[in-house]
């Protein structure tokens, strides 16, 4: 009986670790959705931590996930889509868009943050690829 919660804990433990992603982002550049034009790039060294579908750390910030909005997933492209509330109970959304054959380069590897209640001022992280947290 031991070995079979042993093996079940395992299983489970290994599971959630290989649910966390880490994006490394090398830009940001604000974007107006409705002028749809972008602001100035900037150099944004961050982290930002996918930890499964429970929360999202971006550089310090915590957004813990409240709802998963969209997710699709094919051979060349995935997007995840969460709503997300920080520590003051602001409401955010978040998504994580990869996409291999992107027209620019920079839009390959995505995340794009913007808080619910400003739905035209939205970020965009340029990242490298993401590698899988062991």
């Amino acid at each position: 009986m031991r070995k079979i919660v042993l093996i079940l804990f395992l299983l489970c433990a290994m599971r959630t670790v290989a649910q966390v992603e880490v994006w490394h982002s090398f830009a940001s550049a604000p974007r107006d959705m409705q002028t749809q034009q972008y602001g100035k790039a900037t150099s944004a060294e961050v982290e930002i931590i996918r930890d499964g579908n429970r929360q999202v750390l971006v550089d310090t910030a915590r957004y813990v996930v409240t709802n998963v909005d969209m997710e699709l997933k094919t051979d060349s492209a995935s997007s995840v889509e969460f709503t997300a509330t920080d520590w003051r109970g602001t409401e955010w959304v978040i998504k994580f868009n990869r996409d291999l054959y992107a027209d620019n380069a920079l839009m390959r590897k995505v995340v794009i943050l913007f808080e619910a209640t400003k739905p035209y001022e939205w970020t965009y992280y340029f990242c490298t690829e993401e590698k899988d947290k062991e």
